[in-house]
C-alpha cells in the first residue's frame, strides 16, 4: 500500500491499469521527468510493464504503451525511455514491434 499512496503523491508518476471486466490484466507505471539537456523538455520512463500471461499477444501491452506514447506528446516529452531485462526476449521482440530500439546499455546498483 505505501507504494500506491506514493505513487499518488508524486508528481508526472502514474500507475496505468488495463483491467477486463474488473479483472486486472496489465499494469505499468509511467513517469514523466524534467531534463537538463534537450531544452529542458521533459521525458518519459516506463517500468513494470506486465501482462496477465495467458493475455500476452492480445494487444493488452500495445494499448497501454501506446497511452504512455500519447501522455507523453501530450506532456511535450522528447523521448520514452524503458529498460528490460537481458534475459526477455520475448518482451524484447514486443518494443521492437511496437516501435522501439535497444539504444543503451542499462546499469544498475542494488542497494
Amino acid at each position: 500500500l505505501k507504494a500506491f499512496e506514493a505513487i499518488e503523491t508524486m508528481t508526472g508518476c502514474e500507475l496505468i491499469v488495463a483491467e477486463d471486466n474488473g479483472k486486472v490484466i496489465g499494469t505499468l507505471m509511467l513517469t514523466i521527468v524534467p531534463s537538463l539537456g534537450h531544452g529542458g523538455l521533459p521525458w518519459t520512463i516506463v517500468e513494470n510493464v506486465v501482462v496477465e500471461a495467458g493475455l500476452r499477444g492480445t494487444g493488452v501491452g500495445k494499448l497501454m504503451m501506446e497511452y504512455v506514447k500519447d501522455k507523453s506528446l501530450e506532456a511535450g516529452c522528447y523521448k520514452i525511455q524503458l529498460m528490460s531485462d537481458k534475459r526477455r526476449s520475448e518482451a524484447h521482440r514486443f518494443y521492437h514491434a511496437i516501435g522501439y530500439n535497444a539504444t543503451a546499455e542499462g546499469f544498475r546498483m542494488y542497494l
